[in-house]
């Protein structure tokens, strides 16, 4: 069973798919869609691209052709395997990201997305300690909370 101190790389099962920076928005979606993930590598992880990176882009005029480099994020954050999925998740909601790099011993790259994280936090058989643990990881600005 996985558990909340388990190592990050645990959950990312197979290698992230991977595109060039020149590969079209277009190619990206048929990527994420075939593979089923959410984000994908841009030149063996200087950068990523998510689908909320791909819907920002259509919203700003960018067209299903434009290359992926033009909106992907450079300089994603990366963790080791071996990083404790609770610390993922506590970096993940202090940087406000959806998906971290991760890198293996082998010098693979996978992408742990905050979807998978969670499951592995809600299937945690005490909730308390880990809420705990994120209370004092995460960083709140007071207007990051909503009161009523």
């Amino acid at each position: 069973m996985i558990e909340i101190a388990s190592p990050l790389g645990l959950i990312v099962s197979r290698p992230a798919p991977a595109l060039d920076g020149g590969d079209s928005l277009s190619r990206a979606g048929q990527v994420m869609e075939s593979s089923r993930v959410s984000a994908v590598l841009v030149d063996r992880g200087e950068a990523i691209l998510s689908e909320r990176d791909m819907a920002r882009a259509l919203v700003a005029g960018r067209r299903p052709e434009d290359p992926v480099a033009t909106v992907a994020t450079p300089h994603p954050l990366a963790v080791s395997s071996h990083t404790a999925i609770l610390d993922a998740a506590a970096l993940m909601l202090n940087e406000e990201v959806r998906h971290l790099v991760v890198r293996f011993d082998d010098d693979g790259l996978g992408i742990a997305s905050m979807r998978a994280v969670l499951a592995v936090l809600l299937q945690a058989s005490t909730p308390e300690l880990w809420m705990q643990h994120l209370r004092l990881e995460i960083r709140l600005h007071p207007s990051d909370l909503w009161l009523g």
